[in-house]
Formats: C-alpha cells, sequence, structure tokens
C-alpha cells in the first residue's frame, strides 16, 4: 500500500432495489469485529468520534461548507414547531 493510500474493506451487499433494503452483507473478519463494537459502546460514545471525525475532515471533502456545517449542526424539521410548545415542570 502506498504512503498516501488510505485503507480499505471490501464489503459485498445483496440489495433488494424495489424495497430499498440490504437483505444480505459479507465482509472480513475484522470489519465485521469493529461493527459488532460499536454496539458495546453507549451511543453517547459514538455520537461524539462521528462528531469528532467529521469535524475534522477538511471542507474539502464537501461540496460547500453549508453541508458540512449541516452534518454539524442538524436541524429537526419539526424544530419550528416545538419552540412553540410549552414546557410542564412539575415540583416533587
Amino acid at each position: 500500500m502506498a504512503k498516501n493510500e488510505a485503507p480499505t474493506t471490501d464489503v459485498k451487499l445483496f440489495v433488494d432495489n424495489e424495497n430499498k433494503n440490504v437483505l444480505f452483507a459479507e465482509s472480513d473478519k475484522e470489519f465485521v469485529d469493529v461493527l459488532f463494537g460499536f454496539l458495546t459502546m453507549p451511543l453517547g460514545t459514538i455520537v461524539r468520534l462521528l462528531y469528532k471525525s467529521v469535524e475534522d475532515l477538511s471542507s474539502e471533502c464537501f461540496q460547500t461548507k453549508a453541508c458540512k456545517a449541516m452534518l454539524l449542526k442538524p436541524l429537526k424539521a419539526a424544530s419550528s414547531h416545538c419552540c412553540r410548545l410549552k414546557t410542564l415542570l412539575r415540583k416533587g
């Protein structure tokens, strides 16, 4: 492998295009071990790691700087409605 070449992993997918489902996936043991490792991690840790990796990516990896910003600070479609909801605080 050349110095500037990133490591790759082959993943074979059997996809049902009509229903947009992956029916079967096949890869090497190391890749599968990493995926199962994610299942044992708390979700907050995974999100933090993914956020950090996107944050560290160069803006050149995205079509625009706005694309990177949308990944780092996503908006919910219903966020404009949520701000109008009243919050009920219960004591005791």
